[in-house]
């Protein structure tokens, strides 16, 4: 049973007795941190926070929020990766804004429950959306988005532009190409990248060895680049074991066949204008 009750309400110096941690009271100061392996936020909303700042958080609907990290905070902080990290558990702590700025200093926070980001922007600072008890996972790669209508139109080759996006149940999704994950698996010849021993079964449209594509950054990550990453250089050939490794696999697995690929398409990513520095700009994704 979860030690804390939705809706009720903890001082910041309860939170650190429930967790039994003797390390210093300035740890459960801070406006989000690690504990346990488990990332606790704490938000004071809908204006100022008793340091003066207005860090803009702010609820969207009763189960949608909207939070600034802080200053300097960026996709590579150790804290976010690990927020955007669907293995680790994300508390949600609020507070209302009060003009009282001494007794909004020591007032409990409302425990709002489970979050996971739907939407991730910006750096320095970074700003999540977060779901409240959602199961929604943080990178979701959409095979089957080329079954929504708008897909396909006015499809652009390399710049991404707003015309790649498409809504759906309020998410934004990025289109993907039916075209370039055939060229991929007719490249490949229809043989997994990580090893073209690697068999499966006939498919039934193809007749070819059954193979998956995998996008080696993902679509969700292209706010952070200017060129479209829905293109051939970003595109891998998998076989269904392979590809269910890299996502669901563990870290010591996964990690060989990431750098592989990560090898393999490195010249033909920097070709199309998506310049990696090391293997640490894909791993961050998985």
């Amino acid at each position: 049973m979860d030690k804390y009750i939705i809706g009720s309400k903890y001082t910041r110096t309860e939170i650190r007795n429930l967790e039994n941690d003797p390390g210093t009271m300035g740890k459960w100061d801070r406006g989000y941190l690690e504990h346990n392996k488990e990332i606790f936020i704490f938000s004071t909303y809908g204006g100022e926070s008793y340091t003066g700042i207005d860090y803009g958080d702010k609820w969207i609907d009763s189960e949608t929020f909207f939070w600034n990290g802080q200053k300097k905070s960026n996709v590579q902080h150790k804290h976010v990766k690990m927020m955007l990290d669907p293995n680790v558990d994300k508390r949600l702590f609020v507070r209302k804004s009060n003009s009282n700025k001494n007794k909004l200093k020591g007032a409990p926070f409302t425990y709002k429950g489970l979050v996971n980001p739907i939407k991730v922007s910006g750096e320095n600072p970074i700003n999540i959306i977060w779901k409240v008890n959602s199961n929604a996972t943080n990178y979701i790669e959409m095979d089957d988005v080329s079954n929504f209508d708008n897909v396909g139109k006015g499809y652009s080759i390399i710049t991404f532009s707003n015309k790649d996006t498409a809504v759906l149940s309020e998410r934004e999704f990025i289109k993907r190409s039916d075209q370039l994950k055939k060229d991929c698996l007719k490249l490949n010849n229809y043989q997994c990248e990580i090893n073209f021993l690697h068999d499966t079964f006939k498919s039934k449209r193809s007749e070819e060895n059954y193979m998956e594509t995998h996008h080696i950054i993902p679509i969700s990550a292209q706010k952070y680049y200017d060129n479209k990453l829905d293109c051939l250089a970003n595109i891998s050939c998998l076989c269904p074991t392979c590809h269910r490794l890299i996502h669901y696999g563990i870290w010591k697995e996964k990690l060989p066949l990431l750098r592989k690929l990560y090898d393999s398409h490195f010249d033909n990513l920097k070709k199309s204008g998506i310049i990696l520095q090391s293997l640490d700009a894909i791993s961050i994704y998985y």
